[in-house]
């Protein structure tokens, strides 16, 4: 129910203004803003702002500032904004903080130590937490199309934050209009419009061709025609209203689940035996133009970038018999044609991975085998999948500096470039920036450094690193099953190479320091302090001095890391000379 309400104008920013009339009132408040930034701008703006805060609220509010500001073991410049927020009673929430971050300011939202949050829209959604008012800053969101309105449900989710059930009879929900004439526009196109329409997710081809996967490997389904009946009774099929062309759209994820090599059916299993014995026949008569023939008929879909969209196209160049496709009112010619998931399939499915994504992994990997691979060579073919997004953006600015290093790497790569003019390039080349985050990550950047030089924070990169830690998992799997052993001029083995960068990436080192990270109590600040002190390898470990050791590392984890390679020392016999700090070697000791 919209309604008028008097607020002091004492600056020119409507937003400070709602703010600091809600303080006032004693209520709390969130503030909706449309990205990451403006978020963290917004709350600091009001922070200036704020002045009455009593003696009791000044030690809550020191207290939980000291807890966001020590909750990483670095803090980073954005720990440090945040925390003088908090000062004054103000924080910012988005997807870059910490889970140990977010908690810590919603619950001294609940907690009522925190009178104002400035977030972005994903607070709305799987929280609990109310607030008397909501002011929504931004009504339009900036994407590849440059700013759009934001969906009307995304304005009703935010809206019905305002009002705490139980405890106040109303909340107020405001939105900022500088004329009457955009007052008018706000209430036609989002108070009084209508939400928008709900779809399936099945309509999205990465979820169905997943889901269609997950059916046949758990044996839910076996026949095209317990295929279509299971699709026919779900949200999707009722929404679509046309069966003919759903079961075109399942055909096609058909086709491409067996050309991917993750599902067989009995026809496909009947051609293959052909191909082989055809193959072999030719091979035994030594028929050298048609075996060049054959073998460019049937190229590997590997050798070169392809879509989903063109690979289903190259497998729908079979006849409708071969496909099972038919123009008859069924739609198919043959409904109790039986699909088994291979070995891969069934895997592929346990991983709950895209099958296309599954697919990209095992062509880079068949690709490293002629391959200089790098670790850089390793992050691309993970960062092109669908499961990294969103990839980092190159900016106008770095442009030509991404395709300077896009070049150097060019024959490392393993995952094959599009061309210029393809639809696909920007994301490949958003890929590659992304790949170089990682990269830096493994190279023993902090995260400090990757704020500036990639604009990712804390929070970002730790949700990126578990992607990645999951899809190199994923690829280690895949590997196993496929046995690519000697990849590259090097004739090193895949899988231990993907094994190496999973545990850099868990870390965040250089390869030297892996064997110190086997040790428990060890991070990569403590290897890298004993590493560069000359202890490189477990062999050190045993012959180094424990009062050496616990100058580098402390006491007690000396103590402990001696022990894990056989050597039993009390902390009574560590004597440190005073005034030496850790790491440190007096003169008298040389």
């Amino acid at each position: 129910m919209a309604k008028t309400i008097q607020i002091k104008e004492h600056y020119k920013d409507s937003t400070i203004n709602i703010v600091l009339d809600t303080l006032e009132m004693e209520k709390q408040a969130l503030v909706f803003c449309n990205s990451k930034r403006s978020a963290e701008k917004t709350a600091e703006d009001i922070s200036y702002k704020v002045k009455k805060i009593s003696d009791a609220e000044k030690r809550k509010l020191i207290e939980l500032s000291e807890k966001v500001l020590n909750s990483l073991p670095k803090s980073t410049k954005q720990c440090e904004r945040l925390a003088r927020c908090i000062k004054q009673g103000i924080a910012f929430h988005h997807a870059g903080l910490t889970m140990n971050q977010k908690t810590l300011v919603e619950d001294g939202f609940r907690e009522d130590v925190i009178k104002i949050i400035s977030c972005t829209p994903t607070l709305a959604f799987g929280l609990d937490l109310p607030a008397f008012r909501v002011v929504i800053k931004n009504l339009g969101r900036y994407g590849p199309r440059g700013m759009q309105p934001i969906p009307v449900l995304e304005y009703h989710q935010m809206a019905g934050r305002a009002g705490r059930p139980g405890k106040t009879k109303w909340g107020e929900a405001i939105t900022i209009a500088s004329t009457e004439a955009g007052k008018e526009k706000i209430m036609e196109d989002f108070i009084n419009a209508d939400a928008e329409e709900i779809y399936s997710k099945l309509a999205v081809e990465p979820v169905l061709r997943s889901y269609i996967l997950s059916l046949i490997a758990t044996d839910f389904v076996r026949t095209r025609k317990q295929i279509m009946d299971f699709f026919n009774k779900t949200f999707w099929a009722h929404q679509f209203k046309d069966m003919y062309e759903l079961m075109k759209k399942i055909n096609k994820m058909l086709i491409l689940l067996e050309k991917f090599g993750f599902i067989e059916s009995a026809k496909g299993k009947a051609e293959k035996l052909k191909q082989e014995k055809v193959s072999a026949g030719e091979k035994a008569n030594k028929k050298s133009n048609k075996d060049n023939k054959i073998k460019e008929e049937k190229r590997d879909i590997c050798d070169e970038f392809l879509s989903a969209d063109q690979i289903y196209q190259e497998a729908a160049g079979l006849s409708a018999v071969e496909t099972g496709f038919s123009s008859t009112e069924t739609g198919f010619e043959d409904v109790e044609e039986k699909f088994t998931a291979t070995e891969l399939g069934r895997r592929v499915s346990e991983l709950y991975i895209d099958p296309l994504t599954a697919y990209e992994i095992i062509c880079g990997m068949k690709r490293s085998k002629t391959k200089h691979v790098l670790p850089i060579s390793i992050l691309q073919m993970l960062c092109v999948t669908l499961e990294i997004r969103p990839k980092l953006r190159v900016k106008v600015k770095e442009y030509d500096e991404i395709i300077e290093q896009m070049v150097k790497y060019e024959s490392n790569m393993i995952v094959l470039e599009p061309s210029q003019f393809d639809s696909e390039y920007d994301d490949y080349v958003n890929a590659f920036k992304t790949a170089l985050f990682f990269n830096d990550w493994i190279e023993e950047n902090d995260e400090e450094f990757l704020l500036e030089k990639y604009d990712v924070r804390p929070g970002e990169i730790r949700a990126k690193l578990e992607s990645a830690n999951w899809l190199l998992y994923a690829a280690i799997e895949l590997g196993k099953i496929l046995g690519v052993k000697n990849i590259g001029d090097k004739k090193k083995s895949m899988v231990a190479e993907l094994t190496k960068i999973r545990l850099r990436m868990k870390y965040g080192v250089k390869e030297e320091l892996l064997t110190l990270l086997k040790l428990k109590s060890i991070g990569r600040v403590r290897a890298r302090k004993m590493h560069k002190f000359g202890i490189k390898d477990l062999g050190d470990i045993k012959k180094a001095n424990i009062i050496t050791l616990a100058q580098l590392v402390g006491k007690k984890t000396a103590i402990a890391i001696k022990d894990q390679v056989g050597e039993k020392v009390l902390e009574k016999d560590i004597k440190i000379k005073e005034n030496k700090r850790k790491g440190q070697i007096s003169l008298m000791d040389f």
